[in-house]
C-alpha cells in the first residue's frame, strides 16, 4: 500500500485543471495536512471547492505529528 501526503500547489493546479483524480494514480492512500487545508481554504474559488468535494473520499486529511515538517 502506498501513499502520498500533498501540498497545496498541486491540489490547486489539479483541481483548477478538473483532473484530480490524477492524484490516485500515483498512490493508494493520498493525504493533505490540515495545516495545508487551512492554506488553501483562505482563498475560496471553484478549485477550493473541488477540493472540498472530495475531502474525506480518497483526499483524507491528516495532523502533522512531527513540527520539524512543518
Amino acid at each position: 500500500m502506498s501513499i502520498a501526503i500533498v501540498d497545496a500547489s498541486p491540489l490547486l493546479f489539479l483541481a483548477r485543471l478538473n483532473r484530480l483524480e490524477l492524484l490516485k494514480i500515483c498512490a493508494d492512500n493520498i493525504f493533505i495536512p490540515s495545516v495545508v487545508l487551512e492554506e488553501i481554504d483562505k482563498k475560496q474559488d471553484e478549485a477550493t471547492g473541488s477540493i472540498r468535494g472530495i475531502l474525506n473520499t480518497w483526499l483524507i486529511e491528516c495532523t502533522i505529528v512531527n513540527q520539524d515538517f512543518r
